[in-house]
């Protein structure tokens, strides 16, 4: 774990973000510069590029004798932390199967990339807007979870339980055919993919008034994974409900 603590008022913070979004929130957008403060904490964990001006003034007078501006003083990067201190602090199969997915187990990049940092350290990417352990991508990952990989968790954890309050909620429209592999399958295809056509929001199910029954929704796309050494076309929700599978058997 690689922690540094900034104060709000300490200096100018500055991020840019790299993706090709435009949304006018924090961490979105094509080469977005954001200057503003965004994490609602008043202590901010952050890292990157560091850059410091000194003026230097006379002590009786105030006159300003010298100006050392924007002194580039290297880089404050990112360490993985340990698998099993990640695992312990999560403590949750059902968060945990995300994570494993959508990460394995890093918040930052751990081998020389091209994309999006050029180097190890920084906070670990992926498309469309994902940073960290959780891949928290919308809403986009505060300063904070971008380099504190237990707020990343904390972020990711609470996304999955709202996301899952409300899929369960959705289901609960016809109950009595319902199992908790379902509600988990739809719970973890709504984390990755929020999907809409002609303003109906779809979910990993859909109701079939006609049979009385719930089917899967021909709307969630599949993705190409690697299972047992062969790629194969699956839904999201379904890849991460075997990896839950996976890590309850090891128990």
């Amino acid at each position: 774990m690689w922690i540094v603590p900034f104060n709000v008022d300490s200096g100018a913070f500055y991020f840019k973000a790299i993706n090709f979004r435009s949304r006018n929130i924090p961490g979105y957008g094509c080469l977005k510069e954001i200057f503003e403060w965004y994490d609602e904490n008043s202590e901010i964990f952050t890292g990157g590029e560091i850059f410091i001006s000194i003026t230097v003034r006379d002590f009786e007078t105030g006159s300003i004798l010298a100006v050392l501006d924007s002194i580039n003083c290297g880089k404050i990067l990112g360490l993985n932390p340990r698998q099993e201190i990640v695992n312990d602090y999560i403590n949750d199969n059902v968060v945990r199967a995300i994570k494993e997915v959508e990460s394995f187990n890093y918040q930052f990049e751990y081998k020389e990339n091209t994309w999006p940092f050029f180097g190890i350290g920084w906070p670990i990417y992926g498309e469309p807007n994902g940073y960290g352990l959780m891949q928290l991508d919308d809403p986009a990952g505060t300063e904070r979870q971008l380099w504190n990989w237990k707020a990343n968790i904390d972020a990711g954890k609470s996304l999955f339980y709202e996301i899952k309050s409300r899929t369960d909620a959705f289901l609960n429209k016809h109950p009595q055919q319902v199992t908790q592999e379902m509600r988990l399958k739809c719970a973890y295809q709504k984390y990755n993919f929020f999907g809409k056509k002609d303003n109906i929001e779809h979910f990993y199910y859909i109701w079939d008034k006609e049979k009385s029954m719930w089917k899967i929704d021909n709307f969630i796309p599949f993705i190409k994974k690697k299972i047992n050494g062969e790629y194969v076309k699956i839904k999201y929700g379904d890849y991460v409900y075997l990896k839950y599978l996976e890590l309850e058997q090891r128990n």
